[in-house]
Order: structure tokens, then sequence, then C-alpha cells
């Protein structure tokens, strides 16, 4: 069974934390940081 615990879900407008269960990476947030480095 997949926990759906209140962690799993974030407020519209809240940050998602990069170890949240729900967060997808994604090429952009790499592309962005390697540009920022």
């Amino acid at each position: 069974m997949t926990d759906t615990g209140s962690n799993f879900y974030i407020a519209t407008g809240g940050t998602l934390a990069k170890d949240a269960p729900s967060y997808i990476p994604r090429q952009a947030d790499t592309d962005l940081y390697n540009a920022l480095k």
C-alpha cells in the first residue's frame, strides 16, 4: 500500500523538498543547477 500521509501533498505555492515522496526530478532542475554552478 502506498503511503499518502500529509507529507506527500504540498499546499499550492508551497515549497517541495527534494526528498519529498512526491518529488519528480526534471531535466530543468539539473540544467538550472548546472548553470548556476
